[in-house]
C-alpha cells in the first residue's frame, strides 16, 4: 500500500516537472508605440535593451532607432534569452532594415525580409549596426527554452495579385496552408482560416478549408491567415497570404510593362497599394535632396512630368543600384523606370520606398523647330512652326531675338503681311532646345518686273519679274522640278527660262498640270547666264494665275489643239475628236471625245469664234489617237513624214511639211514613218473646210486626187480634186 502511494506521489511530482518545463518559456514583446524607454535605455519584465547615450532613440513613438557602429545590450534577470525577434520599417540589408545588424557577442544571427532573428542562450550579448541604422517596430525576446516542438504554417504563394472581373480573379479558390514540424508534414494539424480584415464585400471564405470566392465587382486587399492551434506536443504557429484585386491598370508594373505613376494612385485609392518590389515608370518632375553619405536621391516623377500628380522616390538609388554623386545627376524632364515598393512616406505621401533603383533612363533630346512659309512673298504668306517633340511648347519673336517663355506661345500656323524675321525656341519641362530661324520678305510692287526688263538686267541681278509661261519642258516626274520660259505676251520669242523652278510655297512639283502654258506668274529668282541663255537660278514662284483654256475656229470651222491642263467638252460648243491613222489602208479616222487629259492634242470642229473651254479635275489617257505635238519648235528634215491639219484650195486635211519648214511648238500633227506609202494628203471629209493658223502647202498643178485623199491618172472617172476644186471626170 505504501509502496502504491509512493509510485502515485512520484508520478504527480513527474507530471508537475513536466508541466513545470513546459512552462518555463515566456515572451517580453517591446512594442515602440507603447512601451517608451529613457536615458538609451528600456526595461520590461526582467528584460533591459541598452544603447549608447545619443545614439539611439527609444521613446520615438513610432520605432526604435539603433543607431549605426553603436552596440545594443540585451540583458535578462529572470532567465537565459534564447531568442530575439525585430520586426523592423526597412527589409533586408537595406537603410534601416534587419540586415544593417552584425557580430553578435554570442549566439546567431539571421534576416528575411523585414524580420531579423537571434538565436543562443545567454543572459546578456550585444548587436551592433555596422552598414546602416535600424529602425525597429517591435522586438519580442524569448526567455528560456520550450520542450514543445516547433511547427511552421506556409502557403505556397505569399500574394495574389488580380485585375478586377478577369478571369484569373473569377477562377481563383484560394490555397490551402501546410503545417510542418521541420521537415515533416504533421498531417493531421486542424487549421483554421480566417481574413483580415474580414471584408465579405470582396471575399468569402470557408473557415475549415480555406476556400475563398472573390466578387468580381469588388476591389481591395485582404489577407487570409491560417493558424494552427497546437497541442501538447507542437507549438502554435500562423501564416498568412494577401489576396489584392485592383482596378484595370495601364501597366502591371512588370519590367517590361511598368505601372504609371496614375496607376499606382489608383490602385492606391482602391486600397490595393502592391506590397513587394514594382516597376514604375514616369517623367522626374522635380529633384530633391542628396543624402551624400549613402548615395542616396530624393525625387518626384509623374506622367506629365508636372508637379500636380506626383510620386515620391524617397532616397533612391541611381542607374543599376549605382549611388548619386551630385543633386545634378537628375534632371527634371528625363523618363525613368523605377524598381521598388510602393509606401507611404511619413504616412502621408504616396512614393516609393527608400532602397529604390534606376533601371532606366531615357534623357529627352529636344528637337529644334521647324519654321515653314514662303521666304519671299507678294500680299502674305503662312507661317508653321513644329517640333519633333510632341510635349514641346514653342515660342516665338518675329524680330529676330531669341524666345524666352516671356514670348509668344505658338498655337497654331499665322499669316505675316509685313517682312519679319522669325525666330523660334521649343521648351520641354521648362528646358530649353536651340533655336531656329527664317527671314521673311514682302516684296514690294514696285519691285516686279517685266520679262524685257529682266533679259536686259545683269548677272547675279536679283529680279521679280511678272510674265506668262509661253513654253514647259516635258514634265519628268523623277524630278521634282520644271524648267519653263516666261515672255510678256506668252508667245515664244524673247523668252526668259526659269531653271529647276518649283511650285507655290517653294513646294515640289508633282503633276504636269501644275505649271502650264498660258499662266501668268510672279518669280523670284538671279539673273545668270548659260550657253548664252538668260536665265532665272534659285528661282520662288511667288504667285501663280491659270490661264483660261482658249480656242479660235475660223469661218472654216476645224482646228487642231492642245489642252494645257485637262478639259471636258460635255457643255461645249465645239466638238472634240481623236485621229486615228490606219497604216494597213493608209486612211485616217476621227472619234469624237468629250474628256481629255492635259498636253493632249485633237482636232475640233465648231463655228466661226473663239471658244473659252472648261477645266476639269482630271481625265483618263486617250487610246488611239495618233495625233502628236512637241514641246519645242521641230525643223523638218523628211519630207511626207509630218502632216498638219491646213487648206490647200477647198479641201482641208492633213498636208504634209516641206523639208527645211518649222513645225511649232504644241501644234499637231500626224507622224508617218513610211514615206512610199504616204499621201499627198489626208481629206477630213467631203465639207469644204478652213482651220485656224494652218501652215499652208504650196499645191502641185495639174494633181488629181479622189476624195480619199489618193492620187489619180487622167484617165479616172469620178469626182476629184484637181489644182483645190471638185471636179466631175466623165
Amino acid at each position: 500500500m505504501r509502496k502504491t502511494l509512493l509510485s502515485f506521489l512520484t508520478l504527480l511530482l513527474l507530471i508537475a516537472g513536466v508541466e513545470g518545463a513546459m512552462a518555463q518559456t515566456k515572451t517580453v514583446t517591446f512594442d515602440a508605440t507603447k512601451d517608451l524607454g529613457k536615458d538609451a535605455a528600456l526595461s520590461k519584465d526582467g528584460v533591459t535593451i541598452k544603447a549608447v547615450t545619443k545614439h539611439c532613440e527609444l521613446a520615438n513613438t513610432a520605432k526604435y532607432s539603433f543607431y549605426k557602429n553603436y552596440p545594443v545590450t540585451f540583458t535578462s534577470t529572470v532567465g537565459n534569452i534564447t531568442k530575439v525577434v525585430f520586426t523592423c520599417d526597412a527589409i533586408g540589408d537595406r537603410r534601416h532594415g534587419p540586415g544593417c545588424f552584425r557580430e553578435p557577442s554570442t549566439g546567431t544571427y539571421s534576416y528575411l525580409d523585414s524580420i531579423g532573428t537571434w538565436a543562443g542562450d545567454a543572459n546578456s550579448f550585444t548587436l551592433t549596426p555596422k552598414t546602416n541604422p535600424v529602425w525597429v517596430k517591435k522586438i519580442e525576446v524569448t526567455i528560456g527554452k520550450d520542450t514543445k516542438k516547433e511547427t511552421t504554417v506556409s502557403f505556397a504563394t505569399p500574394s495574389y495579385t488580380f485585375t478586377q472581373g478577369s478571369d484569373d480573379a473569377k477562377n481563383f479558390k484560394g490555397q490551402k496552408a501546410i503545417v510542418m514540424d521541420g521537415t515533416n508534414i504533421i498531417s493531421d494539424a486542424t487549421v483554421t482560416y480566417t481574413l483580415d480584415p474580414n471584408n465579405t464585400d470582396l471575399t468569402t471564405i470557408d473557415t475549415g478549408n480555406g476556400t475563398v470566392v472573390l466578387n468580381e465587382n469588388k476591389t481591395g486587399s485582404v489577407k487570409v491567415t491560417a493558424a494552427f492551434a497546437g497541442n501538447d506536443i507542437y507549438e502554435p504557429s500562423k501564416a498568412s497570404y494577401t489576396i489584392n484585386v485592383g482596378p484595370k491598370t495601364t501597366g502591371d508594373g512588370m519590367e517590361a510593362n511598368p505601372y504609371t505613376v496614375a496607376d499606382l494612385i489608383l490602385l492606391n485609392k482602391s486600397n490595393v497599394l502592391p506590397t513587394g518590389k514594382i516597376y514604375v515608370k514616369g517623367i522626374i518632375s522635380k529633384v530633391g535632396e542628396l543624402d551624400s553619405s549613402y548615395g542616396e536621391l530624393n525625387y518626384y516623377i509623374s506622367d506629365d512630368g508636372n508637379e500636380a500628380s506626383e510620386l515620391e522616390v524617397y532616397n533612391g538609388l541611381g542607374l543599376n543600384g549605382d549611388k548619386f554623386t551630385a543633386v545634378t545627376d537628375l534632371e527634371a524632364g528625363w523618363t525613368v523606370t523605377v524598381m521598388g515598393t510602393p509606401t507611404f512616406y511619413k504616412n502621408t505621401t504616396l512614393g516609393i520606398a527608400q532602397g529604390s533603383q534606376i533601371t532606366n533612363i531615357i534623357k529627352p533630346q529636344i528637337g529644334t523647330p521647324v519654321i515653314t512659309g514662303t521666304s519671299l512673298f507678294l500680299n502674305n504668306t503662312q507661317v508653321a512652326i513644329s517640333c519633333d517633340n510632341a510635349d514641346a511648347k514653342i515660342y516665338y519673336t518675329l524680330d529676330g531675338t531669341k524666345p524666352t517663355t516671356a514670348n509668344t506661345l505658338y498655337s497654331g500656323a499665322f499669316t505675316l503681311d509685313k517682312t519679319a524675321t522669325v525666330t523660334a525656341v521649343a521648351y520641354v519641362n521648362g528646358k530649353a532646345g536651340k533655336e531656329a530661324q527664317i527671314s521673311f520678305t514682302k516684296v514690294d510692287e514696285k519691285q516686279i518686273t517685266t520679262v524685257a526688263d529682266a533679259l536686259a538686267k545683269t548677272d547675279n541681278t536679283v529680279v521679280y519679274v511678272k510674265g506668262i509661261v509661253a513654253q514647259t519642258q516635258k514634265y519628268n516626274s523623277n524630278y521634282t522640278n520644271l524648267n519653263y520660259y516666261l515672255s510678256d505676251d506668252g508667245t515664244s520669242a524673247s523668252t526668259l527660262e526659269v531653271y529647276h523652278g518649283k511650285y507655290l510655297n517653294d513646294t515640289d512639283i508633282t503633276n504636269e498640270y501644275q505649271i502650264v502654258r498660258g499662266d501668268e506668274v510672279i518669280v523670284a529668282g538671279t539673273i545668270t547666264t548659260y550657253n548664252n541663255v538668260k536665265e532665272l537660278k534659285d528661282a520662288i514662284l511667288l504667285s501663280l494665275t491659270e490661264g483660261k483654256e482658249t480656242t479660235t475656229i475660223t469661218t472654216t470651222g476645224w482646228a487642231t489643239y492642245v489642252s494645257r491642263r485637262p478639259v471636258d467638252f460635255s457643255n461645249a460648243s465645239v466638238k472634240a475628236y481623236t485621229v486615228k491613222y490606219n497604216a494597213t489602208s493608209n486612211t485616217i479616222t476621227l472619234s469624237p471625245v468629250t474628256k481629255i487629259p492635259g498636253n493632249t492634242a485633237v482636232v475640233l470642229k465648231g463655228n466661226e469664234g473663239t471658244y473659252t473651254l472648261d477645266h476639269t479635275e482630271s481625265a483618263d489617257a486617250l487610246t488611239g489617237n495618233n495625233l502628236e505635238f512637241d514641246y519645242a519648235d521641230k525643223s523638218i528634215t523628211t519630207a511626207k513624214t509630218f502632216y498638219v491639219l491646213t487648206k490647200v484650195g477647198n479641201i482641208c486635211g492633213f498636208y504634209p511639211m516641206a523639208t527645211g519648214e518649222m513645225l511649232p511648238a504644241y501644234k499637231g500633227y500626224i507622224y508617218i514613218k513610211d514615206t512610199t506609202a504616204a499621201k499627198a494628203f489626208y481629206a477630213l471629209g467631203n465639207t469644204t473646210t478652213g482651220i485656224n493658223n494652218t501652215v499652208v502647202g504650196k499645191p502641185q498643178r495639174d494633181m488629181r486626187y479622189n476624195l480619199a485623199g489618193q492620187r489619180t491618172g487622167k484617165s479616172y472617172k469620178g469626182i476629184v480634186i484637181l489644182n483645190g476644186k471638185k471636179v466631175i471626170v466623165r
